[in-house]
Order: C-alpha cells, then structure tokens, then sequence
C-alpha cells in the first residue's frame, strides 16, 4: 500500500532537500572564497607593477621633455636666424647624439627589474 510508505518518503525527500541545500552551501562559500583568493594579489606583486607604472612614467615625462626641448630649441634657432644678418649652420650630428642620448635614457628606465626572491 502506497498509504503506508508516505510518511517514509516525506522523511527521505526532506532529508535529502536538506543535504542538498547543505552541499550547495558548500559549494557557494568555497568557490566565492576561492574566486576572491584567485583574484587577489600579492603586495609584492603589486609594489613590483607600482614600480613599473612609475618607470614606464618616468620615461614618458622623458621623452616629453626631451620632445619639448627640441621644439622650444628650434623655434629659437628660427627666432635668432630672424634677427641674423648671417645664420650659421645647424649641425646635424649634434642633434642627431641629443636625440640618441634622450632614447636612451628612455630605455634605460623602461627596462624592468627582475625582483629578486
């Protein structure tokens, strides 16, 4: 007689809801705690992609002023060839060693350092 089992199956059905509910309890505390773990990042890690982000700015600031020097220092040559009677000759190997020297203090500070463990 199914009448006689309904009170076991009301049991075993509220029994099993629960530890269902309990696993997926489980399942949602430790997968959000590992998420937020796999998503953290270590304060060495993060000093090491501070120290980059300062390098990488630090050159730009670099290349800026070594751009805006070469633009403030040909508008005077423009200016004093002007006024000259007589305007002497740029030479081009200095500029082009001005430029050199400004590349490569700009690479020099974008190289990133390996940290040491």
């Amino acid at each position: 007689n199914l009448t006689e089992y309904k009170p076991e199956y009301t049991k075993a059905t509220e029994a099993r809801d629960q530890e269902q509910e309990q696993v997926q309890t489980f399942m949602d505390v430790n997968a959000a705690s590992f998420n937020a773990l796999a998503a953290k990042i270590s304060a060495r890690k993060k000093k090491a992609m501070a120290a980059a982000a300062a390098r990488a700015e630090a050159a730009a600031k670099v290349a800026a002023d070594a751009e805006t020097a070469d633009k403030t220092e040909g508008a005077s040559e423009v200016g004093e060839e002007a006024m000259a009677t007589e305007a002497a000759p740029v030479d081009s190997a200095d500029k082009e060693a001005a430029a050199n020297s400004s590349a490569e203090v700009a690479m020099e500070m974008s190289v990133e350092e390996v940290p040491k463990f």
